[in-house]
């Protein structure tokens, strides 16, 4: 089932974890795994009470983890864990929940364990927290009681991993009523009997393409004749949690865990490439400061509803664009890396004053200009700009390895906006593009393909500053060409 994001429900219930207490087979609840970025700590988000009552006097507790990636691979944790307070850092191998929690009531039923960074998380998808909306669907999966084998090989846990859905009712500040579904219903089998084990398991929401996670299941919801309804600790609630202790969703740090994705787009024997590579981003780290914030914008375009599938938080190929965006303006042309997320270059021919936007969308080029002048997303600056060069980083895209001309681009804006009362109304809308009307030199719109930038500047210059200069102003010129 597609689930957003350009993800599946494989991708998401790769996230959770199987969560036992001092031994393998002592199952005591389940949990979603939450990655704030690449080369963190990671959180295992889960309900308190599947943990709370198995501390000992020194506040330690032995916890086994077991996670499955899409290809069904299993990956454990074990390891003896220390429980923290809120303000102590984050650091591998510990446990919070707060010290507000009710065994009784189970208020504030939050808890999350933390684990090292595992390259095949690099895969997993990140989501953003949300409360349940009432009459909304919501999700997930879990390792309930009632589905447990005899046998614990890692080949067969797996196969006690189960889907719980159903449709959020009552809801408050810190949880909601959930009426569910659970595979393990059967006439013999009781609401006691068939939700242990489902505690803690994350529930998500699908809305508008986009999933959010809404909360773990906590605990059950009236008396045992109310069915199947559970209380589920929000999203919200963990939102506040993880926030607190500064591990909230947030672009990277720094660009060194893409240095080497973007060097390794150059063979080894490339030496005096690889060498100019290397260097120039070890000077933009550490001589220039840039900084991954540095490249982003709300006013870019990118930002008006151009987004990607994926999260580009954690995107490898996002980061990795950026990064080779960094070296051709920064270290190639010499621009400020404060300049990076906005600028302008000069065309030489005429002098024209050009944007420079980098545009990372998986949509199509037809649809992606589309949506700017539905959006109106670019309006002419105050230095009378000539027009825009979008830089594009759709590496499943033809496009990724091409420069799509002025005249081209003229072409497909002719077709979207055919008549004249059609053009008419983009004139209202936006005094950016004028590339319907008059001459093909009023044509005001380029994309030069990602690729296309580092083949032609980067690798045909050989890594030598002059000729990559020299090889920049002839993209943008055959860019520009009418």
């Amino acid at each position: 089932m597609y689930m957003g994001n350009g993800m599946t429900d494989a991708d998401y219930k790769a996230l959770v974890a199987r969560i036992a207490i001092g031994r393998r087979e002592n199952l005591s609840g389940s949990g979603v795994l939450y990655i704030r970025n690449w080369n963190e700590v990671a959180l295992v988000l889960t309900s308190a009470h599947v943990l709370a009552k198995s501390f000992d006097e020194k506040n330690r507790i032995c916890i086994f983890l077991d996670f499955y990636d899409k290809e069904h691979t299993n990956h454990s944790v074990s390891c003896e864990f220390t429980r923290i307070v809120e303000g102590e850092p984050v650091d591998p191998y510990k446990v919070f929940y707060s010290s507000f929690y009710d065994s009784k009531t189970y208020a504030h039923d939050i808890a999350f364990i933390s684990i090292p960074w595992e390259n095949w998380m690099e895969t997993l998808p990140v989501f953003d927290f949300k409360n349940g909306e009432i009459n909304k669907k919501v999700y997930g999966w879990g390792y309930p009681e009632a589905m447990t084998l005899n046998s614990l090989l890692p080949s067969s846990i797996e196969e006690t991993c189960a889907d719980i859905r159903g449709i959020v009712g009552n809801v408050t500040s810190d949880r909601y009523m959930l009426t569910y579904d659970a595979p393990t219903r059967e006439r013999n089998v009781s609401r006691d009997d068939e939700m242990p084990g489902f505690s803690g398991s994350g529930l998500f929401e699908c809305d508008n393409g986009w999933v959010f996670f809404t909360g773990c299941l906590s605990c059950s919801a009236g008396h045992k004749t109310a069915g199947s309804r559970v209380w589920v600790a929000s999203g919200n609630a963990f939102r506040d949690m993880v926030k607190a202790f500064e591990m909230a969703p947030s672009i990277p740090k720094t660009f060194a865990s893409y240095k080497e994705i973007t060097i390794g787009q150059v063979d080894e024997f490339s030496t005096d490439i690889r060498e100019f590579l290397i260097d120039a981003v070890d000077r933009l780290i550490e001589d220039k400061n840039l900084v991954p914030s540095m490249c982003v914008t709300k006013d870019l375009a990118e930002s008006n509803g151009l987004l990607c599938q994926g999260d580009r938080k954690r995107c490898k190929n996002y980061w990795k664009g950026q990064l080779t965006k960094a070296i051709c303006f920064c270290e190639v042309l010499g621009i400020e890396a404060e300049r990076l997320s906005n600028f302008e270059i000069c065309e030489e021919k005429k002098q024209n004053k050009i944007r420079v936007e980098f545009l990372c969308t998986e949509e199509k080029i037809n649809k992606c200009i589309q949506l700017l002048l539905d959006k109106s997303s670019l309006k002419k600056s105050l230095n009378n700009e000539t027009g825009i060069i979008f830089l594009w980083n759709d590496e499943g895209s033809q496009y990724y390895s091409r420069v799509l001309k002025r005249k081209e681009s003229r072409r497909i804006v002719r077709n979207i906006v055919s008549t004249p009362r059609q053009r008419e109304q983009l004139s209202k809308k936006s005094d950016f593009f004028n590339i319907v009307d008059g001459d093909i030199e009023e044509s005001n719109l380029a994309i030069i393909g990602m690729g296309e930038l580092f083949n032609s500047v980067i690798f045909e210059g050989e890594g030598k500053k002059n000729t990559m200069s020299e090889k920049f102003s002839e993209l943008v010129s055959k860019a520009w060409e009418v």
